[in-house]
C-alpha cells in the first residue's frame, strides 16, 4: 500500500469518524432537549396516572352511591306516597290512581317529575280536605 492510498484511507476513516461524531453529538443534543421538556411537562399540573385511577374509582363510587340513593329515594316516593293498590311485580313501581297527577311510574319517571306530581297530589288533598 502506498503511502497516498494510507492517507487516502484514513481521510476516509476521519470523515466517517466525523461524521459519526456529529450525528452522535446531534442525537446527544435531542435528548437532552426531550430530558428538559419531559422534566418541564413533570413538573406541570397534569394528573399523573395514579392521580388519573383514583379520581376515576372515586367517580365510579359517588355514581354508585347516587344510584343507591335514587333507587331508594324513588321506592320511598312509591310506598309512602300514599296510595293503595300499587303495581309492583318484575321490580315494578307503578300507581294507577297517580295518573290525574301526572305521576304514574315511579321506577322511571325523572325524579323532578315524581316530586311536581307529589306536590299536585298534596295540593289536590289539601283543596280536598278544606271545609268550605
Amino acid at each position: 500500500m502506498s503511502s497516498g492510498d494510507y492517507r487516502d484511507e484514513m481521510t476516509d476513516t476521519a470523515r466517517a469518524l466525523s461524521v459519526a461524531l456529529h450525528e452522535a453529538e446531534q442525537k446527544i443534543h435531542t435528548l437532552e432537549r426531550e430530558l428538559v421538556l419531559a422534566r418541564a411537562h413533570d413538573s406541570q399540573p397534569y394528573p399523573t396516572a395514579d392521580a388519573y385511577e383514583k379520581v376515576c374509582a372515586t367517580l365510579n363510587a359517588s355514581k354508585t352511591r347516587n344510584e343507591f340513593l335514587e333507587r331508594t329515594l324513588r321506592e320511598h316516593l312509591w310506598l309512602n306516597h300514599g296510595h293503595e293498590g300499587l303495581y309492583g311485580d318484575d321490580g315494578e313501581m307503578q300507581c294507577a290512581a297517580c295518573i290525574p297527577y301526572s305521576v304514574s311510574d315511579y321506577k322511571r319517571q325523572p325524579v323532578e317529575e315524581l316530586l311536581a306530581g307529589l306536590r299536585n297530589l298534596a295540593l289536590h288533598r289539601l283543596a280536598v280536605a278544606k271545609p268550605t
